[in-house]
């Protein structure tokens, strides 16, 4: 006794000693309990203190104290020490829900629960392998668990691991439309799905009606939202598309930035298309983000193609200067845009359009021309993404083929060099390249369409 109040004078959180006071004194469980937080990693970390000593007894009188009799990694740690069935029962039984396990004393763990069958213990350890790199043993114990457990994540899991290790597309895609099929709610899962098609190239009309098919979930999550209004931008319901946006309030995420006011931007201008009377109102509103969309307008934005279009309107020759001017803002510097706040390519194109406007013709095609060799040079980089890189475009749970991306972009700035010349055969020819790699495209698509 004397010894563990000297420890709490040194440290009046230790749980050890407060813990051998109370088994002392059977006093003092409600200050223990107050100092735990309720939580049981801090049961299982004072288990393991007693576990080191083999005293599992004593380890498992510990973890009856823990409150939360749903956490599955409490009972499997109370059958090891106690080898009681009823607690492998009650691991297996509770929820997976926040279930994740990281120390290596849980492989041993949970490796004694798979002995005795535990089929959601090879789920959990196949988490806690895979964390460690360990990807090889995760896929076994997936696989043998997938068939015996309808959750829905195991085969998510699997889809992640086929096609980032194993790189089996077909695999990935069954496993993941399975996971779907054991939940159909998890609007994760079901974004991801669709990312996967996204990244399997699988047509803009499939997608869009894999979405509509399940739309009861699509405002449950921003980016699936965004994604659904993307395609319906992409498929010509631009009016749809802008009534969405206007009637949600989006929330803005790391990774997620620029993309919901890049489709308000396309709504309004495909509307100003479709009706040239209102034009100007509607191009005008897209050069102002509402408040609804969560997020502001970048540094860099300029806007190009807005006052391009605008100056193509007015009929006054000194507002139609004005906007051409505007148009024509920015510095001329062709990049791969990787990363979402690199300056798109035709944005470039648009200021080079509207120097050629302003009168310049010899430096509108001399910059037409470099957009053509930037794509000839570059068609065939090797592309890696750099390893301090942040905000990327795109979800990348699938690791996705970057190279492939880099030729379709190659193919684009082709595509707007021969348009800007007015050579539309090429044009054309390098856009249909750059689709039958990527056919949701959006650039390549409406370069498609003006030709």
């Amino acid at each position: 006794k004397a010894f563990a109040r000297q420890s709490q004078a040194i440290d009046a959180l230790d749980h050890g000693s407060m813990y051998e006071l109370y088994r002392l004194t059977g006093e003092g469980l409600d200050e223990l309990k107050a100092v735990m937080r309720g939580d049981n990693h801090n049961y299982v970390e004072l288990a393991l203190a007693y576990m080191d000593a083999y005293l599992y007894d004593e380890a498992d009188r510990v973890l009856a104290l823990a409150p939360n009799a749903d956490e599955p990694m409490v009972h499997y740690y109370r059958y090891y020490c106690s080898g009681d069935g009823e607690e492998l029962l009650r691991a297996e039984n509770a929820s997976p829900l926040y279930c994740f396990p990281n120390r290596l004393e849980d492989i041993v763990v949970l490796s004694n629960a798979i002995e005795k069958g535990g089929r959601y213990a090879e789920y959990y350890l196949g988490c806690l392998y895979y964390d460690k790199g360990v990807w090889e043993k995760s896929v076994k114990l997936w696989e043998s668990c997938a068939g015996h457990i309808r959750l829905a994540t195991v085969y998510r899991n699997l889809s992640l691991a086929y096609y980032n290790k194993l790189h089996d597309a077909e695999r990935a895609r069954a496993a993941l439309e399975e996971a779907f099929a054991a939940d159909t709610t998890d609007a994760r899962v079901f974004f991801e799905l669709d990312q996967l098609y996204k990244t399997l190239n699988l047509s803009l009309e499939e997608r869009l009606d894999n979405m509509n098919k399940h739309s009861e979930l699509l405002e449950k999550r921003d980016d699936l939202y965004t994604e659904y209004i993307t395609l319906l931008n992409l498929n010509g319901e631009y009016e749809n598309a802008y009534d969405r946006i206007i009637n949600h309030t989006f929330h803005a995420w790391e990774g997620g930035e620029g993309k919901i006011t890049a489709q308000y931007r396309r709504a309004l201008i495909s509307k100003a298309k479709a009706e040239p009377e209102k034009a100007e109102t509607y191009l005008k509103a897209a050069l102002v983000y509402p408040h609804n969309l969560g997020e502001g307008k970048l540094v860099g934005s300029l806007d190009n193609d807005i006052y391009y279009m605008l100056g193509n309107l007015y009929t006054d020759p000194e507002k139609k200067e004005r906007a051409y001017k505007m148009a024509a803002r920015g510095e001329f510097l062709l990049t791969s845009a990787m990363y979402y706040n690199d300056r798109p390519p035709e944005m470039t194109y648009y200021a080079t359009k509207a120097l050629e406007a302003l009168g310049d013709t010899k430096e509108a095609q001399r910059r037409f021309d470099m957009f053509i060799q930037y794509a000839n040079e570059h068609m065939n980089d090797n592309v890696r993404i750099e390893y301090f890189a942040v905000s990327l475009p795109d979800f990348l749970i699938f690791e996705g083929d970057l190279n492939k991306a880099n030729r379709v972009h190659c193919c684009f700035m082709a595509a707007l060099g021969y348009m800007g010349k007015g050579d539309l055969k090429n044009a054309e020819i390098f856009a249909e390249k750059g689709l039958a790699e990527n056919r949701c495209h959006a650039g390549l698509l409406d370069l498609i369409s003006n030709i």
